[in-house]
């Protein structure tokens, strides 16, 4: 169950750019770009870094079809931002280098630079997490809508006992719900990825008795009234008033310290599962790829940003963690974009 799928069945994207690139190896991009089509992948920030690299090439009069270590670092020295977005530029690149290797055209592949990281999310207590859900299942129905308030009650159980993303949840059907087994099948994940997810015993039931006495429909959450999904605006919405009633307040203390929203849901999962699991059988090398899977990472560097960043809520395993990384070398520092 616990595996992540590439999406071969993603819908095409539309191309919002056109394919007009001027460099030595336009052919090559434009035809890489539409390998990606054909994968149904998402290509909008792959043809935003095929641009960039083929502005530089023509800019620079290199007309050799060869891709040298001098000339990706000086490509890659001209990207201005964070260094998060540095490292995405290479991450796509480097899908980029491997295909012109597989036609025969020499490409330099970059190491992933070490960056520090400063985001800082909110993670919600057990004690900020029980006034929450006692709030949210205390809300007034509306007569204009009754559905809206369960819904959010189980969309807040969805987040915080599966770790999913908002718009993972938001976006559910109903058919890629299997009560039986009590899984839930991600369909529409980050990066054009799928992904199975188990949910508790508790969240099944749940689902199952509110599916059990409602319309059949396409999606989870459904406005029963205009007969549309629900949006990330509606939750954001309901979660401002859930904080305001339950006195959660937020007082930034340190630099790019996020406050409390339905994202950090998502660290507070990490946060308790990844501490949960450590007092299993299960050793560290074992539990960071498993939490990552879980999670739909494409790799253990994104799983490293949510391990860093709660620290504070499981110190006792930070030296693990520190020693760990440090011996193996495989969670550089990354900052979020």
């Amino acid at each position: 169950l616990f595996l992540t799928a590439s999406s071969g069945s993603g819908k095409q994207h539309k191309q919002e750019m056109k394919n007009d690139f001027k460099s030595f190896l336009a052919v090559e991009f434009s035809n890489y770009l539409q390998l990606l089509l054909s994968a149904g992948r998402s290509t909008r920030n792959h043809e935003i870094m095929l641009r960039s690299l083929d502005s530089f090439l023509l800019q620079n009069h290199t007309f050799e079809k060869c891709l040298s270590e001098s000339i990706i670092n000086q490509w890659l020295s001209t990207i201005c931002g964070t260094s998060a977005n540095k490292v995405s530029y290479i991450a796509r690149y480097r899908g980029l280098s491997k295909y012109l290797r597989s036609i025969n055209i020499t490409a330099f592949e970059p190491e992933y630079p070490r960056c520090s990281y400063t985001y800082a999310p909110y993670v919600f207590s057990d004690e900020e997490w029980k006034r929450m859900i006692a709030s949210a299942d205390s809300l007034p129905y509306s007569d204009y809508n009754p559905e809206s308030a369960v819904l959010f009650c189980i969309l807040l159980r969805m987040l915080y006992g599966c770790g999913l993303r908002r718009n993972e949840a938001l976006k559910m059907e109903t058919r890629d719900i299997d009560l039986n087994l009590g899984v839930l099948f991600v369909r529409h994940a980050k990066n054009d990825k799928q992904r199975y997810v188990p949910m508790d015993i508790s969240l099944t039931e749940l689902i199952r008795a509110y599916l059990s006495i409602v319309p059949q429909r396409e999606y989870l959450f459904v406005n029963s009234t205009s007969g549309r999904r629900y949006s990330a605006e509606w939750a954001r919405k309901r979660m401002g008033h859930l904080l305001q009633d339950c006195g959660i307040d937020f007082e930034r203390v340190r630099k790019y310290e996020r406050g409390p929203c339905l994202h950090c849901f998502r660290h507070t999962f990490v946060a308790k599962a990844f501490d949960q699991l450590l007092q299993t059988p299960l050793d560290f090398a074992d539990a960071v790829p498993f939490i990552s899977t879980y999670l739909g990472h494409c790799d253990l560097r994104e799983t490293d940003k949510y391990l860093q960043a709660n620290y504070d809520f499981f110190q006792r395993d930070h030296t693990l963690i520190t020693d760990y990384t440090r011996k193996h070398n495989i969670f550089p520092e990354v900052i979020d974009e």
